[in-house]
């Protein structure tokens, strides 16, 4: 039976909208930094409440029954107005505040944007926190409750996910073989060399007119100098990681189109208008921008793939990137 809106705790408003993004116990709990114990007291109530299971089980996981789905618009609505009533973020001033930043990156963009995002921090907002995660490979699983349980996700972009984007950073890609391969020699893989050896990828890598043959797969972008050693492969790599591998790799002309990398920030659409959110963008977009600026001054001429301007093919590899 429905309760009368004076007996029903506001507190619950939070959880319930949690509990219908996640459809899990046990995430809502993470997210909301309670216990799944109090989390599954809270979903008891709500059940009382809405005299409705709201969340079901359809084989391993749960799911929303009807009324559940019918309410998660509205309440998505009420907590989204009272956090712009009432929340912590109404007139953010960064050099007061004392608000913890949740940022969840690819490997690669974590190397390349966690020390100069620091140090933009420190200047700007002493008293913030920056927490950094690793951006997991089941965010693309469940797009809703990553994007809500950090401030920004940041990575290559994902077709599938739902919130809004920006992007951060754009990297040349080049070509790297071990150093000891006569290519590295010569300064240039023919269409020969390239396709008699092996190629290191990161899964969800594309490559125009790549030769026809079973890559080898890397974690990481991270892990791909070494795997080109290991295995006498040559990889596509972004410059900077390539200038970190030092001896153990050279950068080669290949002859396919110049491509490049992509990273761009994420974000859930309810933080479109959270003024601690709008700020976080503002200064990592000027990060970002910094870190092109040196990037062109580095290059130089650069190497026959990588040209800036144009299209990244690296877009769909969240999860290793």
């Amino acid at each position: 039976m429905h309760e009368g809106l004076h007996a029903v705790d506001a507190n619950l408003l939070p959880v319930l909208l949690t509990l219908l993004e996640e459809r899990s116990v046990v995430r809502t709990a993470e997210r909301l930094s309670m216990s799944p114990q109090a989390v599954g007291s809270a979903l008891a109530r709500l059940r009382r409440h809405f005299d409705d299971p709201l969340l079901v089980r359809v084989g391993r996981h749960l799911e929303l029954t009807t009324l559940a789905a019918t309410l998660l618009p509205h309440v998505t609505a009420a907590v989204t107005a009272a956090a712009a009533l009432l929340g912590d973020d109404v007139g953010f001033d960064p050099a007061t505040s004392t608000k913890q930043f949740t940022i969840s990156m690819s490997e690669y963009a974590m190397t390349v944007l966690t020390a100069p995002l620091l140090r933009r921090l420190r200047d700007l907002a002493p008293g913030c926190t920056l927490r950094v995660e690793t951006l997991p490979a089941a965010a693309t699983e469940h797009w809703d409750g990553a994007l809500l349980r950090c401030d920004l996700l940041v990575g290559p972009e994902h077709e599938a996910h739902p919130g809004r984007a920006r992007p951060v950073f754009r990297e040349d890609l080049v070509c790297i073989v071990p150093a000891a391969h006569p290519a590295a020699a010569a300064g240039v893989l023919t269409r020969e060399a390239l396709a008699a050896m092996p190629r290191a990828v990161v899964p969800g890598e594309h490559l125009p007119l790549a030769p026809d043959r079973r890559p080898l797969l890397a974690s990481s972008l991270l892990s791909l100098p070494h795997l080109v050693v290991a295995a006498d492969a040559w990889a596509l790599v972004p410059r900077r990681l390539a200038e970190r591998a030092g001896a153990l790799i050279a950068v080669v002309e290949t002859p396919f189109p110049a491509c490049a990398l992509v990273a761009s920030a994420m974000w859930h659409a309810r933080r479109e208008q959270d003024p601690s959110g709008r700020w976080l963008r503002g200064v990592l977009a000027e990060v970002g921008a910094s870190l092109e600026t040196a990037a062109e001054i580095g290059a130089g001429a650069g190497s026959g793939i990588g040209r800036p301007g144009v299209a990244p093919v690296l877009a769909g590899t969240v999860p290793g990137s």
